[in-house]
């Protein structure tokens, strides 16, 4: 049995004593009292550790450092694959993508599965989305279940103002119309800090000149030495993606600093848009009772394990740990959690905090009721990991607790069978490899993996490409370096 350290088990009790909790039952009928107004606030490419409220140097995120204060915030969340469309269709089927079969951006979520959207949508509320990252589109299944449904922008350069202009425009006819009588669940997501790093002018240059900046000497090569793969010319180690690139072509930016330093100031523009949100529903006596939720996509590899300014072909926690909190209704004081937790867990939560009934099949947890937690948290296994398709490499893997109660990570390269086993409460950088180390116990963690991916076969729907993407989509995927 997996159990959680004492540190975790403190954690645990001293949540579950703040009097401040969720629903009665995640499982129980379909409406229990009134149901609350829901916002879902994510940024995209968003790791945890740059978040000045983790304890980076940077201040990239005073206001949400303060939306913090009065959250639960869970320290060690994750998600359980680093590429946009996948990492959403996990959060909004609340199954695995082992079995929703959605591994890449081109994949559709199953017609099969029902939505979050579309259950919320069935148990009364209101459903509006404002999405800045073009990848989330109709032709892969996320339009389901939502009454209103607005891409703004492209991403030539940042488009905070245009998703933040979606919503306040959507916004006001809604209380026109009486709508905010009714549940309402809004999504805002906000494309920065996805690259190409081109910060929103009020915040750009803020970080470059600083002394971060100034430290560190490291320089990128332009040119990969392993070609990339066909039709995908960023999917490349130890060198800047083409699509990242600064400066002229002959003579391109290459110092590392500078890339880092305008993915924080994309970090910090966001924060500025967030508040944005944030304040629109205080300044209507909104927020209080709404429940709100921040997380993020996935993070981003800065130079960790070679990969630099992507995401999607390593699952170290560069690419895969994500900020994530939560306001339940009503909280006026927050609280940290160090218990492992990871996207699987966005359905039942939101679904609980609605009200509503959770799929029997929904494979995450209710992270917004206390009661209970404690035991859950106990009895669960490491989650199953995996990178995205369409790279030279797979990875799959575990990460969680490990039968002392200490956070591990395993990987196994399955073409390879190279395996890479991590204690991250010691080394939360994955600097030291214990595999060869500790190969009985990396062997132990094959087994079980095999087994547990042989049980996701076993559940796994029927793959879905979802419709052909029109032109218009295809140049803006591009333009982020999806594709060729």
């Amino acid at each position: 049995m997996i159990r959680p350290s004492g540190g975790l088990l403190a954690a645990v009790v001293a949540l579950a004593g703040c009097g401040v909790g969720g629903p009665e039952s995640s499982t129980g009928d379909d409406v229990t009292g009134a149901q609350p107004h829901i916002l879902l606030l994510t940024a995209d490419t968003l790791r945890a550790d740059h978040l000045s409220g983790d304890g980076y140097p940077r201040p990239t995120s005073p206001n949400l450092d303060a939306f913090f204060d009065g959250a639960w915030v869970f320290e060690q969340a994750a998600t359980v694959i680093p590429k946009t469309v996948p990492s959403f269709a996990t959060a909004f089927t609340g199954r695995h993508p082992r079995v929703h079969q959605v591994a890449a951006n081109f994949d559709a979520i199953p017609e099969v599965l029902p939505t979050l959207a579309e259950l919320l949508q069935g148990g009364g509320y209101t459903t509006a989305a404002f999405l800045g990252n073009r990848a989330i589109r109709s032709t892969k299944g996320f339009d389901r279940g939502f009454d209103h449904f607005v891409h703004a922008g492209g991403r030539s350069r940042s488009n905070l103002d245009e998703v933040s202009g979606s919503f306040l425009r959507w916004a006001r006819e809604h209380t026109a119309a009486g709508g905010w009588e009714r549940p309402t669940f809004v999504w805002v997501h906000y494309m920065d800090p996805h690259g190409p790093y081109r910060p929103n002018p009020s915040c750009a240059g803020d970080f470059q000149q600083d002394e971060l900046t100034q430290e560190d000497e490291e320089r990128v090569s332009a040119e990969p030495a392993v070609p990339a793969p066909e039709n995908f010319p960023n999917k490349i180690l130890n060198a800047i993606p083409p699509y990242q690139l600064l400066g002229p072509k002959e003579d391109p930016e290459t110092r590392r600093a500078i890339y880092v330093a305008r993915y924080d100031e994309e970090i910090r523009c966001m924060d500025q848009a967030a508040e944005e949100i944030l304040g629109w529903f205080e300044d209507r006596g909104l927020l209080n009772d709404a429940a709100v939720i921040f997380t993020s996509d996935h993070g981003e590899g800065l130079g960790e394990h070679g990969l630099y300014f992507e995401h999607g072909w390593k699952i170290h926690e560069a690419s895969t740990r994500i900020p994530l909190a939560i306001k339940l209704p009503g909280q006026e004081k927050g609280g940290r959690l160090q218990a492992p937790v990871s996207n699987l867990d966005m359905l039942p939560t939101v679904l609980s905090l609605a009200g509503l009934k959770v799929p029997a099949d929904a494979e995450g947890l209710n992270l917004s009721h206390t009661e209970g937690l404690a035991a859950r948290l106990e009895a669960r296994p490491p989650v199953v990991m995996e990178n995205s398709d369409y790279y030279p490499q797979k990875f799959l893997g575990f990460r969680g607790l490990d039968d002392q109660g200490r956070r591990i990570k395993y990987i196994l390269e399955i073409y390879q069978g190279e395996e890479q086993l991590y204690d991250l409460e010691s080394d939360p950088l994955e600097e030291r490899n214990l595999a060869a180390e500790q190969p009985e116990r990396a062997a132990a963690l094959q087994r079980r993996l095999r087994r547990t991916l042989a049980e996701y076969r076993d559940q796994a729907v029927e793959p879905n490409r979802g419709e052909e993407d029109d032109e218009e989509t295809l140049r803006q995927l591009r333009a982020l370096g999806y594709t060729q």
